[in-house]
């Protein structure tokens, strides 16, 4: 492929770029790398992301739920998916954040 001239890409361009960069090495049956957690943190502060965001984000990946696939169907186009799915991520410790959530179950819901 010849190379294409030189042009700043936003932040939006990259994501795109790197997620199918990715996407392609993956369906190309080349062997697929693994990094332990500091080799991201520095290849993220190479393209311009702090350490504290890709923490968070490898640990949203690591409680990430595989879901099945979309269905498929005509009830499926006509009701929706069978299933929603959300998630949250708040900042603090494990245990703070535990303890916040007993205090409010056992106040609000009087459990």
């Amino acid at each position: 492929m010849p190379d294409l001239p030189s042009s700043p890409i936003d932040r939006a361009a990259l994501e795109r770029v790197l997620a199918r960069a990715a996407e392609l090495q993956t369906t190309s049956g080349e062997p697929v790398e693994q990094f332990t957690e500091e080799q991201l943190v520095e290849l993220g502060r190479e393209v311009g992301l702090s350490p504290q965001h890709l923490r968070q984000a490898m640990a949203e990946e690591r409680t990430r739920s595989v879901l099945p696939e979309d269905e498929t169907g005509i009830a499926a186009k006509l009701l929706g998916p069978g299933r929603a799915r959300a998630s949250r991520t708040v900042p603090g410790t494990a245990r703070d954040t535990l303890a916040t959530i007993d205090l409010w179950m056992q106040r609000q819901v009087l459990l």
